[in-house]
């Protein structure tokens, strides 16, 4: 299921880090992953209607998807994460990690992600 992992590691012992990830269906649906990612960051869970809200469209490679940029209420951690489904399974791109360094890089994961090819 883990395609690959990036590590970025920043000043002062921060990091973060890069996970490509497939798994077959929908793995749970929208908000079962969203809120996965919240409560990994401290977040509470959302409401369907606040994900619907969040979600910014994306693309890796010419696949589409929904993207969702998340920042604890500390601001110390940060995810970005796009899901792409394609051909029965959904792929998950996920930055994250300490929140000056993911946010830093976000011009390159937009780089990633525009060239990455998903088979």
């Amino acid at each position: 299921m883990r395609k690959a992992t990036f590590v970025i590691a920043g000043k002062d012992g921060t990091k973060a880090e890069v996970a490509v990830t497939v798994f077959p269906g929908s793995v749970g649906g929208l908000s079962a992953n969203v809120n996965r990612w919240r409560g990994q960051i401290g977040l509470s869970p959302a409401s369907e209607e606040e994900i619907n809200t969040l979600a910014q469209p994306t693309k890796v490679g010419p696949d589409a998807g929904q993207r969702f940029i998340l920042v604890s209420l500390d601001g110390k951690k940060s995810t970005d994460a796009a899901m792409i489904p394609k051909n029965g399974a959904t792929w998950f791109f996920k930055l994250s990690g300490d929140a000056a360094i993911v946010q830093a890089n976000n011009a390159a994961f937009n780089q990633f992600l525009a060239t990455s090819q998903i088979p």
